[in-house]
């Protein structure tokens, strides 16, 4: 289930974040311990690019179809001692495309 809905003019190449430092925290880990990040989409909208600074993990999102609601999944990959292989947490937002 997704946590966000954002809406997005099909020609419009934007921003779109999400922090995992609540889930660090909840989850006694630090921004140390992040080995990296995914951001992974549905078809049909263009990634870009995405970064991460300390928690958060940044996509510019472009591209889709008026009417079509698409899927993103940010990935926030963390070692934790004694666990083979980073952990993914993950936080899904859903975009919806309209001419604007």
């Amino acid at each position: 289930m997704a946590e966000a809905f954002f809406l997005k003019d099909p020609d419009a190449v934007e921003l779109y974040g999400v922090d995992f430092e609540a889930v660090l925290a909840a989850n006694e880990l630090v921004v140390d311990q992040v080995s990296g990040h995914q951001v992974l989409s549905s078809a049909g909208i263009v990634l870009h690019t995405s970064s991460r600074s300390g928690a958060r993990v940044t996509a510019r999102i472009g591209g889709g179809t008026a009417g079509t609601v698409y899927t993103v999944r940010f990935r926030l990959l963390v070692a934790i001692p004694g666990v083979a292989g980073p952990q993914p947490f993950d936080k899904t937002i859903q975009i919806r495309c309209e001419d604007q």
